[in-house]
């Protein structure tokens, strides 16, 4: 379906403001492998970098069911995005490894706009 006129003015909005204000992030696949004697996964492939919003504890974008202490979420810009990201990938970003445990998809219309993201501190 063509995109409403809600997605031609929501989508760059979003987009925009985590070129801004967002963080880089690198996005990985599900864990390749696994290391039982030093207990971490082998990271998957790079899906790609994108910005994220900083995080945060606000559980309108995680699953307060799925909640642990520590964990967070994060919104990423689905326009231009080159994977749809899904539970159990990884990103890092400030130096931090952190999974993803769910992923809620936010719409502007006929399209997505955005995703939101509950991540937990990789070895958490």
């Amino acid at each position: 379906m063509p995109p409403t006129e809600l997605d031609l003015e929501l989508l760059p909005e979003v987009l925009d403001a985590l070129n801004t204000y967002g963080r880089d992030a690198s996005f990985y696949s599900k864990p390749t492998g696994y290391t039982a004697s030093g207990g971490s996964a082998t990271p998957g492939t790079l899906l790609g970098t994108t910005k994220i919003s900083p995080p945060a504890t606000d559980v309108r974008f995680m699953d307060a069911d799925l909640m642990l202490e520590g964990d967070v979420g994060v919104v990423l810009a689905a326009s231009g995005l080159a994977f749809t990201p899904e539970a159990g990938q990884f990103l890092v970003f400030t130096s931090q490894t952190w999974g993803v445990v769910a992923v809620k998809r936010y719409d502007s219309g006929e399209l997505t706009c955005a995703w939101a993201l509950h991540l937990r501190r990789s070895g958490s």
